[in-house]
């Protein structure tokens, strides 16, 4: 996170993102669901390559935010 701060786009492409996914009613039907080690997880895109990886919580109604990069630094490769 402390890189995020450092961009101000990207920042306010995340705090963006995150108030997308607190208003939807399904928050799961945003972004793209993961396979593999990630499978309960789904990643929404950034400027750049940045992906936060979240899960949803339905019962509690939250949004679990697992960790937030660089595609190349959460799969080990780069996507472009």
């Amino acid at each position: 996170m402390r890189r995020l701060k450092l961009n101000a786009a990207l920042t306010a492409a995340y705090k963006s993102a995150v108030g997308l996914l607190s208003k939807s009613e399904d928050p799961a039907v945003l972004g793209k669901r993961l396979h593999g080690g990630h499978a309960n997880f789904c990643e929404y895109r950034l400027p750049g390559s940045y992906r936060p990886i979240r899960g949803v919580d339905k019962a509690a109604r939250r949004i679990v935010l697992f960790k937030v990069g660089d595609h190349k630094e959460l799969f080990g490769r780069d996507n472009r």
